[in-house]
């Protein structure tokens, strides 16, 4: 089943078409500045025959998906598979519970070769802004949908380091030519030119990526029920890298460490959505988008936009959002994962205020797991190296680990180990399960491991961009720090000691 959010669509439920729909469409019944969308209900993700793909050109999906993404366009200034007016869309992932980072994403899908300069003209940018979102959907689409390594395309984007520092539209053009031609090499075929292949494709793995390795393995230590399956949405897109009054983020309701009432969270300017949760840019604290030159009115209208979902949902939400050429968008809104003692705090806050009744707030907090361990490893002497991000409570102390080789071998032999990452990815997912704590040279207060070691309430410091992590050991101002070696990290304070 497919289903426009609208206002004259029935209220649609979760276990139909997963938690991010359902939220998608009570925030547009509720006037929420959110970009039209539809989604393919968790029915169709188990009608996908994976020997005969029933998803296929011309199955009844096809023609459904078709005509839902010409409604989509028609509630839009553009048009599907135009050149001259090309529309974008989303492809997301949607299960009925929150799985962040377990299923795949694309973006940009609709953009071709033969559609480039109508889309930067129909935006009123400029061909560097063109070239940037397609460069983007190949590499999400050539490893999404068709498994390309995505180092593949990584080491191309990291040995140019033109996105990092001045980018012509020349330079930017080649970089898509060699995009283009790793996908041609590892394919077989040329990246599709027509929107409905790229729309059709991307449905198709996302609903594959529900029975993909890291997406088992997450619900194997979760608990949570491989039957349950998830939706598609297709929403069409906004874009935080448009130009220099256009940003992304993602913020909370709450401190999600500490429960402190007050919106927290990280913003990148003249960025796309996954820049903000990937750990490789360096992000910007929430609170700076208010005395932003160009950004000071929209970040005070997200402010309050906070605080309408938190008295409404009351509990701690996270918020993901767009701003493009100074307008706000609302992309997504979820109960937020955080630590026990941010859970207990707002609890109490908001059984203080009456926004929940004393017996809701004491089963909130029995329903909490008990502490994680804090290790049983002996610290020794240990010296400070410095400070990162603390993104969670408590003090751990453990082995290095770095590699999930090095990890599985100590969770084996049941030696706490702290998990160490350049960044960490969702297929590092049981690595992170088994460590006691999780240190990152990269990566800001909403990144993946962020929002994976709240939700286990597992000490976890960020961003100590101090450290190269290698293959097997770490450097700190010319020292090796090497796997086995003790490491001390806080949670609190971000400090790690080694």
């Amino acid at each position: 089943m497919f289903y426009a959010l609208t206002k004259e669509t029935p209220l649609l439920i979760k276990e139909t078409v997963g938690g991010k729909a359902s939220n998608l469409h009570k925030m547009i019944c509720d006037d929420q500045p959110v970009p039209p969308a539809f989604v393919a209900s968790v029915e169709e993700c188990f009608k996908l025959d994976f020997s005969r793909e029933i998803h296929s050109p011309g199955s009844l999906f096809d023609l459904e998906l078709r005509s839902h993404i010409r409604w989509l366009a028609s509630v839009t200034d553009y048009v599907w598979a135009s050149d001259i007016t090309p529309l974008l869309v989303s492809v997301r992932s949607g299960a009925p519970v929150s799985m962040p980072g377990m299923m795949e994403t694309v973006l940009n899908v609709g953009l071709t070769r033969n559609n480039l300069e109508g889309f930067a003209t129909s935006r009123k940018s400029t061909d560097l802004f063109a070239y940037d979102c397609y460069r983007r959907l190949i590499q999400m689409y050539g490893t999404t949908v068709d498994r390309i390594d995505p180092e593949k395309f990584n080491e191309i984007y990291k040995a140019s380091r033109i996105f990092y520092s001045g980018l012509s539209e020349y330079s930017a053009c080649k970089l898509v030519d060699l995009y283009e031609a790793i996908y041609e090499k590892e394919t077989g075929r040329s990246f599709p030119d027509d929107p409905n292949e790229q729309l059709l494709g991307a449905c198709n793995a996302v609903f594959k990526s529900w029975h993909g390795d890291k997406a088992i393995a997450y619900r194997d230590l979760e608990g949570i029920d491989h039957n349950m399956g998830t939706a598609v949405t297709v929403q069409a897109m906004v874009f935080g890298n448009i130009d220099d009054r256009s940003a992304t983020g993602v913020v909370f309701t709450h401190d999600p460490n500490s429960g402190a009432l007050g919106w927290y969270g990280d913003f990148l300017l003249n960025a796309q959505g996954e820049d903000v949760v990937s750990g490789n840019h360096n992000v910007s604290p929430i609170n700076e988008i208010l005395d932003h030159k160009t950004l000071g009115q929209v970040g005070k209208e997200l402010q309050r936009k906070v605080g309408e979902l938190y008295k409404h949902h009351r509990d701690i939400m996270d918020i993901e959002f767009t701003v493009e050429s100074g307008k706000l968008w609302i992309l997504q809104y979820r109960r937020a994962k955080c630590s026990r003692l941010a859970t207990v705090r707002c609890t109490l806050d908001m059984a203080r205020a009456g926004l929940i009744q004393p017996t809701e707030a004491t089963q909130r907090i029995m329903e909490l797991l008990p502490s994680t361990s804090t290790g049983s490893v002996d610290p020794g002497n240990l010296t400070l190296l410095g400070k990162g991000l603390g993104a969670t409570n408590g003090e751990v102390v453990g082995v290095i680990a770095i590699g999930k080789e090095t990890a599985d071998k100590f969770r084996a032999e049941n030696v706490d180990y702290v998990y160490v990452a350049t960044e960490t990815a969702p297929d590092d997912v049981p690595q992170m399960k088994g460590a006691v704590g999780i240190l990152t040279a990269s990566g800001g207060l909403v990144s993946h491991a962020a929002l994976i070691a709240r939700g286990w309430d597992k000490t976890c410091v960020l961003g100590f961009e101090q450290i190269k992590v290698e293959s097997d050991h770490f450097v700190h101002n010319g020292e090796v720090y090497i796997n086995g070696s003790l490491i001390k990290i806080n949670g609190s304070t971000g400090e790690v000691y080694a």
